[in-house]
């Protein structure tokens, strides 16, 4: 009997440890690995893509609109007739698009300066000579360019072209896939050869008359500084 009561005992003990030590912790674990994992990619959105909080829009934005009155009609350059403006902390700086070389890709970023999607947004990488990032509303630090792994959650094709990277080059910004460029984008510094064919290249800043295009700016941006305005003309 002393036997049986003994054997009943150590069972109930087992089983309680046994529940104790179950999921929770698994799912922790879960959540907290997660972020990087998403950092290879673009993170999924954690409700449709139609809806503006889940594509990362500011607050009370709508759903991505029309390109509407932006003239993207180009000249013998290539270039758009539009100018997108592109106001920094640093100054401002301003480009032309590829209207016609990457038509998608141009549609969508014209879609989202006009719904005021960089509007605030911050420089999160910005390598002297090289190039300067910009285009994640999810950058948790200003300091740190690997939380800004994110955008709107909606991927796009590549349209590589012919277009070269010189300096004032404006491109799409992707992971390893090449049809995972989103929002995010650069600006090179100078002439960069080996990223020709491999990123979709949507613009280029160029002189406009007695106008600069904002050179100078560029030279000057730091990881940190923020997109005041941005907006097409």
């Amino acid at each position: 009997m002393k036997l049986v009561l003994l054997a009943l005992l150590l069972l109930a003990i087992l089983s309680g440890c046994t529940k104790e030590s179950k999921p929770q912790d698994d799912s922790a674990a879960v959540a907290k690995t997660a972020p990087a994992a998403a950092s290879s990619g673009t993170p999924e959105p954690a409700v449709a893509p139609s809806a503006a909080t889940a594509a990362g829009f500011p607050s009370g934005a709508s759903a991505i609109q029309p390109a509407g009155v932006a003239d993207l009609s180009v000249d013998a350059s290539g270039l758009s007739k539009a100018v997108v403006v592109v106001k920094t902390t640093r100054g401002t700086v301003k480009f032309r698009l590829y209207a016609k070389d990457a038509p998608n890709t141009v549609k969508r970023f014209v879609e989202l300066v006009q719904q005021k999607f960089y509007n605030g947004l911050t420089f999160h990488r910005v390598v002297p000579g090289f190039i300067a990032q910009v285009g994640d509303h999810n950058c948790k630090s200003k300091s740190d360019a690997t939380s800004c792994n994110g955008g709107t959650g909606q991927k796009l094709k590549a349209e590589f072209n012919s277009r070269r990277h010189v300096r004032g080059t404006v491109a799409m910004a992707r992971t390893s896939d090449p049809d995972s460029a989103d929002s995010q984008f650069y600006f090179t510094m100078s002439v960069f050869p080996h990223l020709d064919n491999t990123y979709t290249v949507i613009g280029q800043m160029s002189d406009f008359g007695e106008k600069t295009d904002g050179k100078d700016v560029l030279d000057r941006l730091h990881q940190g500084d923020d997109i005041v305005d941005m907006h097409i003309e």
